[in-house]
């Protein structure tokens, strides 16, 4: 038998891929899929005055046992090392992920003829695969498709057929299994959609936004790709909430609906789900962060009938059960919690080295000079072209990449959309769909957004009141996200 051609070998992955693709919809009822969050454009949330750094607790005269290295700080008696470093005090240096191909093994039934195991064993070997060295998780509406497609970009960067493969959240094997099981479904649907091949200097990854807040992930991660690089794009969470009430609530509300108020919204959030929740977690104020699966422990335990109780009570006047659309529901019910990030990445950094995990702040892409100088340290800690050749991506600068303008933004219709650095179009979108074609850029998306909704959505806006009362809710989480990610902190001062 020939070798397959690299026709024959695309042609056999894309058929792995699609098989695993239609396998994962069984699995959706566990991992509910989400059109990723995003939609129109922000321009009337009030801008902020330039905020201050975000500060973390004072140390309280506690001393670090031993000098901090490589500009890591001491905190609270401890190193918070910068990444790309660990130890305990930053001492160690992370190498950066070596390219990791390798054949897959070969598959013989036990219960096989031996002329069936023989002719296996003569078969050509199957294709190497690749996995991945950095995978990109964040909230929704946080700037993954733009992150990714900057890296991809990158003369040293192999992008995966796809920019969310989805695999260790909806991919994933579940209920009785075995180890064996879960190598297998790495081995063949998820490496399908790596490059077979990768070059010394080259690099492989995903992005799929959905690994960052189930608490099983990390752990999934960490066992199948131990040495993987996580990037974590993160936003300014009440900017978030707003964003995803107008995309994943209004957006999908019938025309002539009553809308309940985003003030109203997040209020019951907060008051009926997330702090009961944390209180049953033994959480107050200020204090240690519980260990927890924000989806599980608190809006699967507190149902929409006690979240929504004036709105599903028939007697109310003001709002109707149809204030309540069933599309993207347990999404926008979560708006405020999915802006809790030290309690998704948790899990994270109770699985890898602080120096594996980098934040990326949304805000950090917000323009193209300021884009292309977060790129630029994105790449350095990858380690992307270190070594190579210019035209082979050693000194690639991102300014090329990022001078498109921004991915999936507004009323983009795709991932590889394209919104140009001149339009007012704000929040990225991440519809729940397959990435298809080339990385090339596809210009000419829409500003606005939001169809029959369009105009409610221009108008409405966030009141001072309820800003305040968010950044005040959110802040100490923030701080516990800077205290444990050891980075410098996003501009979200409040």
């Amino acid at each position: 038998m020939a070798p397959l051609s690299n026709k024959g070998r695309r042609l056999v992955g894309g058929m792995l891929l699609g098989a695993w693709l239609l396998a994962s919809l069984l699995r959706r009822v566990e991992f509910p899929l989400e059109e990723e969050e995003g939609g129109a454009a922000d321009s009337e949330l009030r801008p902020m005055p330039a905020p201050a750094p975000l500060r973390s607790a004072a140390n309280g005269g506690a001393r670090c046992p031993t000098d901090c290295q490589h500009g890591g700080t001491c905190l609270n008696a401890r190193c918070h090392c910068p990444t790309g470093f660990d130890g305990e005090a930053c001492e160690h240096s992370l190498p950066p992920p070596k390219p990791d191909c390798a054949a897959p093994r070969r598959k013989v039934d036990p219960g096989a003829s031996t002329r069936a195991k023989e002719a296996a064993a003569a078969a050509p070997p199957p294709p190497p695969r690749c996995r991945p060295g950095f995978l990109i998780i964040g909230a929704g509406k946080s700037g993954t498709s733009s992150l990714y497609y900057y890296l991809a970009a990158h003369p040293a960067v192999r992008p995966a057929t796809q920019k969310q493969l989805q695999f260790f959240d909806h991919g994933y094997p579940t209920g009785p299994r075995t180890a064996g099981s879960v190598r297998d479904a790495l081995e063949t649907y998820y490496s399908s959609g790596f490059p077979h091949e990768l070059s010394r200097g080259q690099m492989t990854g995903e992005a799929s936004p959905g690994y960052m807040v189930y608490s099983e992930v990390p752990g999934r991660i960490k066992s199948a790709l131990p040495d993987v690089r996580i990037l974590a794009a993160v936003r300014d969470p009440v900017s978030r909430a707003f964003s995803s009430y107008k995309y994943n609530y209004l957006r999908h509300l019938q025309p002539g609906v009553d809308p309940i108020p985003f003030g109203v919204m997040v209020r019951w959030e907060i008051d009926r789900v997330l702090n009961p929740c944390l209180a049953d977690a033994g959480y107050a104020k200020g204090g240690a962060l519980p260990r927890i699966d924000i989806t599980r422990d608190c809006y699967n335990k507190y149902p929409v009938a006690a979240q929504y109780a004036e709105v599903l009570d028939r007697s109310n006047v003001r709002w109707q059960p149809s204030s309540l659309p069933q599309r993207q529901q347990f999404v926008y019910r979560g708006a405020v919690g999915r802006g809790l990030y030290a309690l998704m990445l948790k899990h994270y950094y109770s699985n890898f080295p602080q120096g594996q995990v980098r934040l990326v702040c949304t805000e950090a892409l917000s323009e193209p000079k300021r884009a292309a100088e977060t790129m630029r340290g994105v790449g350095r800690w990858l380690g992307l072209g270190a070594g190579l050749a210019e035209d082979q991506g050693g000194g690639y600068d991102f300014v090329e990449a990022v001078g498109v303008g921004r991915y999936n933004t507004g009323d983009a219709t795709g991932y590889e959309t394209v919104t140009p650095w001149a339009s007012e179009s704000g929040d990225e979108v991440d519809p729940e769909e397959e990435r298809t074609g080339a990385h090339v850029p596809k210009l000419g998306a829409r500003p606005g957004g939001g169809g029959h909704n369009a105009a409610l959505i221009a108008a409405v806006s966030i009141d001072e009141g309820t800003e305040k009362m968010l950044g005040a809710f959110f802040r100490p989480f923030n701080e516990a996200l800077l205290k444990m990610s050891g980075g410098e902190p996003c501009d979200w001062q409040r």
